[in-house]
């Protein structure tokens, strides 16, 4: 289980031609936006709405954290074990990292 950057350049660095092609990937899901310029790209419903332009990285991470944890989301995070996040902040820290986090904490 981990995050991924999904921009074109890393995935090519990793021998995939394109998002549609990650994307098609069994262990690969989609946490981020709809992106006007990246055709297939969609509103995950794992998308984090806070803009990182008005709270800053850690306040939209912050506000990330505690929407997903008062949420029904909580529910679904299973679905994500096993399974390689993509988003558009990798290596930057991200909303990627919350549901990671998250998701180890119920291993214990």
């Amino acid at each position: 289980m981990s995050v991924c950057s999904i921009r074109k350049k890393d995935l090519n660095k990793r021998g995939i031609e394109s998002f549609a092609e990650w994307l098609d990937r069994p262990d690969s899901v989609y946490i981020g936006r709809r992106q006007v310029y990246v055709q297939g790209t969609f509103n995950s419903k794992w998308k984090n709405p806070f803009s990182v332009k008005k709270y800053g990285r850690e306040g939209c991470i912050q506000k990330y954290r505690e929407m997903i944890v008062g949420s029904e989301l909580m529910q679904d995070l299973e679905e994500l074990r096993g399974k390689e996040l993509g988003c558009w902040c990798f290596p930057e820290k991200c909303h990627g990292d919350v549901l990671l986090e998250l998701l180890e904490s119920r291993r214990m």
